[in-house]
């Protein structure tokens, strides 16, 4: 059963050889198929969580107190905090209920949750590249999108050569495009780093006029309703 993923790209080594029962998942389709009918279940809301909560009310199945808090964790972080542009008011609804069960306070305890999920210290450059990398197939492109959620962009600069070359090895070998997004959620932006052969794409997808690596993108949050679609738009433009 494929949760949060329909992208064979996306999943575990050896998928192409074992039967799929069932997909449940909030994310655009990807280029994925079936040898029998199945049960697909897809949702434009911002966490495939909210997804698995309605699922637990149409079994009549009790949500316990330490899998309501991982569902909750879930949706604060795919949402961040419920501020997202790919938050909706399901999401709102079943984080409640779920903080509810779990006895926490959804500000206080996503606040720490993301504090502590945003610690870069001690890292590599290849671990923070890896922390949250998708790789999506676009026609003959192989596309490497990551993101790093964290309020210390500052660190990341200090190594902001080493990503690029890290990045740059990437697209020579595996990627066609790779790029990084540094998220912050104070600022409510991100800062981007890229491949060097993907200045122009990046450019012409966020409407930079002068780009350079780390530039900052206000309002810039979410991987999957405003980056991936900007730059799929840019890539089907330019072919």
């Amino acid at each position: 059963i494929l949760v949060d993923h329909n992208n064979l790209a996306q999943s575990v080594d050896g998928i192409e050889e074992a039967d799929i029962l069932e997909i449940i998942d909030h994310h655009n389709l990807g280029a994925i198929g079936t040898t029998v009918p199945i049960n697909f279940r897809s949702k434009p809301v911002g966490c495939t969580a909210t997804m698995i909560y309605d699922m637990f009310i149409e079994e009549k199945v009790p949500i316990p107190k330490n899998i309501a808090g991982i569902m909750l964790s879930a949706i604060l972080s795919d949402t961040l905090l419920l501020t997202s542009p790919t938050t909706t008011e399901d999401d709102r609804f079943v984080a409640v209920k779920l903080a509810n069960i779990a006895k926490v306070d959804i500000d206080n305890y996503g606040t720490e949750m993301l504090k502590a999920a945003s610690s870069i210290a001690g890292k590599s450059v290849e671990e923070l590249i890896k922390m949250d990398f998708k790789s999506f197939v676009v026609g003959s492109k192989n596309l490497g999108i990551g993101q790093i959620m964290t309020m210390d962009f500052d660190t990341v600069k200090e190594k902001i050569d080493e990503f690029v070359n890290k990045l740059n090895e990437m697209a020579n070998t595996n990627y066609s495009n790779v790029v990084i997004f540094v998220t912050d959620i104070i600022k409510n932006g991100s800062y981007v780093i890229y491949d060097e052969k993907s200045e122009s794409i990046i450019a012409d997808s966020f409407g930079i006029k002068n780009i350079h690596q780390g530039v900052f993108l206000p309002k810039l949050v979410s991987r999957k309703k405003q980056i991936l679609p900007s730059i799929l738009n840019t890539i089907d433009t330019e072919n």
